[in-house]
């Protein structure tokens, strides 16, 4: 759960506001943290991004996992294509995979 918060939230969080930025022409500060993210992206996005904080239970973390992975994919393909670049699509594939491989072994050592 480590890894999430000190990879997986902080890139979400980077993408988002790039996000913003391709659409504020980068004129726009989102805040420490993303604070201000709440202020510029739509609502249903925004909800989503609430869905990718864990509340401690280890099955929703791996619901918190997807939907931050989700909403990664949905805002890196709008940013790489605003950005004029093109979505890496391999390593996020080569990433889902990685991450199902850990689910599943994390489900083989649960105790009973």
């Amino acid at each position: 759960m480590t890894t999430y918060h000190t990879l997986v939230r902080p890139m979400l969080e980077q993408m988002l506001q790039w996000q913003v930025g391709t659409q504020t022409d980068f004129s726009v500060s989102c805040g420490k943290l993303g604070k201000y993210l709440k202020n510029y992206l739509p609502k249903e996005q925004y909800d989503l991004y609430l869905e990718t904080l864990p509340d401690g239970d280890v099955s929703h973390f791996w619901t918190a996992l997807e939907q931050a992975c989700i909403l990664f994919r949905q805002t890196g393909e709008k940013v790489a294509e605003a950005l004029g670049f093109v979505f890496p699509e391999k390593e996020e594939k080569g990433f889902r995979q990685y991450v199902n491989i850990v689910k599943e072994e994390n489900e083989k050592i649960k105790p009973p």
